[in-house]
């Protein structure tokens, strides 16, 4: 049985940031208007470009190398890997970035962020993915300003027990965010 999540522990956040690939499914965009008409807190969609156009192109949405999606290739040998994927930090997390350094403390480049500030990053990963929040976490090692929160793991959800959370809730069936080229869907 699902506990409900604990406003004491979780509360409610100031900002929610949508990193818009403008390449997630239709349902994706349907479901983020319908967030946005709640009573939640504020969604700001940033996006770092068309991801899809920066890849036909070669080049990423500040005119530099391209961002690698993690494409399937078959080596000489027929041996199947996968190339590096680049696409999540230089698409979101990048424009989650600048919007919380720049938009919401008003910081300018390369402005440090005042001593003994702690902003709490929450992110929506579930116990499905738990590998990924790890090695999330040891990329805000570095960074002493920024916690990151992952109230999913901690309440020990997956993915199926958010949507059961969320089935009387939302009118309509959840979307997983992904662009809707990603690999990892499907080779």
């Amino acid at each position: 049985m699902l506990c409900e999540p604990d406003a004491r522990r979780y509360p409610l956040i100031d900002y929610a940031i949508f990193a818009d690939t403008q390449e997630e499914p239709a349902s994706v965009y349907r479901h983020l208007e319908w967030l946005k008409r709640q009573k939640g807190p504020p969604i700001l969609v940033r996006t770092a470009g068309r991801l899809g156009d920066q890849l036909i192109h070669g080049r990423d949405g500040k005119g530099g190398r391209f961002a690698s999606i993690p494409a399937y290739t078959r080596g000489p040998h027929g041996r199947i890997g996968m190339t590096r994927r680049q696409c999540t930090s230089e698409a979101k997390m990048e424009a989650c970035n600048k919007t919380i350094r720049y938009e919401l403390l008003g910081l300018k480049p390369r402005q440090r962020v005042p001593r003994g500030m702690i902003v709490r990053q929450h992110f929506g990963i579930s116990c499905d993915e738990a590998g990924r929040a790890e090695r999330a976490k040891k990329r805000f090692e570095k960074q002493k300003w920024t916690k990151p929160v992952y109230p999913l793991i901690e309440m020990g959800w997956s993915r199926k027990d958010c949507l059961a959370f969320l089935k009387d809730r939302v009118p309509h069936e959840v979307p997983k965010s992904a662009c809707v080229f990603c690999p990892y869907k499907s080779n």
